[in-house]
């Protein structure tokens, strides 16, 4: 049996992608059908979900949705998991261009170093 899972809290290609639903149902459903999929495969499982991290362009809006809602509406679903612990990872790296590519999207080496400490430091506290 699998003791704990691991996975984050999927957005980025459903946040980008125009979709064909009013303010992001489909979304929503695809994010809770995700999640219960993963409570039903894995049921003895402790599963930790890795909320998104900060992100340069988080105040775009897409059809989705701004980045904020997204991010509340994820960890919402995740948590009425009763086997999901959400973890939020937002401020595990420091907001500073020094942290992440060029892209200011996704981190260098020494921002997943914070990202990789903080992943530990959360999870041992639940473990």
């Amino acid at each position: 049996t699998c003791r704990h899972l691991y996975t984050r809290l999927h957005y980025r290609s459903l946040w980008n992608k125009r979709l064909e639903s009013s303010k992001g149902e489909l979304f929503e459903r695809f994010s809770e059908e995700f999640y219960t999929s993963l409570a039903t495969l894995y049921p003895t499982a402790r599963i930790f979900a890795f909320s998104p991290i900060w992100r340069g362009d988080r105040d775009r809006i897409t059809d989705v949705g701004a980045f904020s809602h997204v991010l509340e509406k994820l960890c919402e679903i995740a948590a009425g998991i009763p086997t999901m612990t959400v973890i939020d990872c937002t401020d595990l790296i420091p907001h500073t261009p020094e942290m992440f590519s060029p892209d200011v999207l996704h981190p260098n080496d020494n921002g997943f170093s914070y990202y990789s400490d903080g992943l530990i430091k959360s999870i041992k506290s639940y473990i």
